[in-house]
């Protein structure tokens, strides 16, 4: 910081100092399942053994970098689920960038995911997703891992692979219903006034909604996740978080409890799983990740104005002091404090804080000298640590009400600044922070529950930095 700016009140490392551990510098190879940032292109997984873990083959995961592809994502769900020993090498898919040689001699076709499986000096590679996950499904699990169903001593039970199978295929339908209707013509109306790909959408979603009834418990083979779970979860939440996007359509909210029960029960308990929440995307990320993927998405007349609030549903978010998050009438994550969220928010932003700067500064409009950029910078770089300290305050439980939060919070510092810019400068600082606002998706940056609270976060201090004077 300059010296106009520069105080010992501003200190990253003494920020950074308050974050916990745990959350500061998680621990990715034998820690609680999560996603991690692009810029981490290996790590390896491992898990808790006892005597009761069987010996695996070494497996070596290649998945895309973003975390957009769903095949990726079900394959590493089904990994963390069966806590199989795993690394990870992260592949740019080819919508985003290129791939290294290495991989395009072991995979000519460059598809994701693939599976490298050594064992004995041998070495094996599938690179379909579902042959992928009928093999980790094959294997052995620890015993006392009560979480997944596996298919270990299954393959032979006619009766339960017709059951698997039946339920597989239906996936593949939905997959191919929910993409002709968002890439499709909205003009073409069935006898009964609504769009065609609509109700076959729909009545889709009514067999899957049948399927999840055939054996008691939540999941789609009673009470424990299985690899039919793992297959079906990245497609219901893009199909659903796409579907709203496009074509105006709310699933849930116009159709639940009247149509949809088990389905609404089966994502309710699906969100209570931290291996699932952990690469669980939003319905703004998948809008700007698909189209990259599949080609162009259509919007209906009731999708444009559900897409203008969710482009703008970052600048609306209101930081609040509660120990979870409603987003769209849904409590969107379970199990994690008011605490651990903010603090994510915190520590994503400590750790990756110049590439955040620079980046928030394609938000300013005009022409700025060195000296201008140098100066705003600064300013920025001020903003975002106002950010982070209303943030912790929150965090560390020091304050019961945003009232309370605001009359804690270090103003005076801030306003020395702000108050005496020009009305120009004043609006780049503003107009770099809301840039970066709505430039966070799920779940590449953060998770979404620290999703919120950052783009939370960022419209306090804009609000604050408007209010200086």
């Amino acid at each position: 910081m300059s010296t106009s700016i520069q105080s010992s009140n501003f200190s990253w490392s003494n920020l950074q100092s308050q974050i916990p551990s745990n959350i500061l510098n998680p621990d990715l190879t034998s820690g609680p399942a999560q996603s991690t940032r692009p810029s981490l292109l290996h790590y390896t997984r491992t898990f808790p053994t006892s005597s009761t873990t069987p010996q695996f083959p070494k497996i070596i995961l290649y998945r895309d970098t973003f975390y957009w592809c769903p095949y990726c994502q079900r394959v590493q769900f089904q990994l963390e689920l069966q806590q199989i020993p795993y690394s990870v090498e992260k592949i740019n898919m080819n919508c985003y960038g290129t791939k290294p040689r290495s991989f395009l001699n072991k995979v000519p076709s460059g598809l994701l995911p693939v599976l490298e499986i050594s064992k004995d000096g041998n070495t094996q590679i599938l690179t379909e997703s579902l042959d992928i996950m009928r093999f980790l499904a094959s294997l052995q699990i620890d015993e006392n891992n009560h979480k997944f169903l596996s298919f270990y001593d299954k393959f032979s039970d006619k009766q339960f692979m017709g059951t698997v199978n039946k339920q597989l295929r239906l996936e593949r339908q939905f997959a191919g219903v929910w993409l002709n209707l968002i890439r499709g013509q909205t003009s073409s109306f069935s006898l009964f006034g609504q769009n065609r790909s609509e109700l076959e959408f729909l009545s889709t979603l009514d067999l899957i909604e049948e399927a999840l009834d055939e054996i008691p418990g939540s999941f789609f083979l009673g009470d424990k996740l299985s690899l039919v779970d793992c297959v079906y979860a990245p497609f219901i939440e893009r199909a659903f978080a796409s579907v709203l996007y496009f074509r105006g359509i709310h699933v849930l909210e116009e159709y639940g409890e009247m149509r949809y029960k088990n389905i609404m029960n089966w994502i309710n308990e699906l969100e209570l799983i931290p291996e699932y929440m952990s690469g669980k995307g939003d319905a703004y990320s998948h809008a700007r990740g698909l189209p990259p993927q599949i080609g162009r998405c259509n919007f209906s007349e009731k999708g444009k104005h559900i897409a203008k609030r969710i482009d703008e549903e970052p600048l609306q978010r209101k930081l609040q002091v509660h120990n979870g998050i409603h987003y769209n009438g849904q409590l969107f994550y379970n199990g994690f404090t008011k605490s651990s969220a903010k603090y994510e928010a915190v520590a994503c932003l400590v750790h990756n804080k110049t590439a955040v700067i620079c980046d928030s500064l394609k938000g300013v409009t005009g022409e700025l000298d060195e000296a201008g950029i140098k100066f705003l910078k600064e300013l920025v770089e001020l903003g975002f640590y106002a950010v982070c300290e209303i943030l912790m305050l929150i965090a560390q439980d020091k304050v019961k009400s945003m009232e309370e939060c605001e009359l804690l919070f270090d103003r005076e510092k801030y306003v020395t600044v702000f108050s005496g810019l020009e009305k120009s400068v004043k609006q780049n600082v503003i107009d770099a922070l809301k840039y970066e606002c709505k430039r966070v998706c799920v779940p590449r940056d953060m998770e979404i529950h620290a999703k919120i609270e950052f783009q939370s976060g960022i419209n306090w201090v804009v609000q604050f930095i408007q209010d200086c004077r």
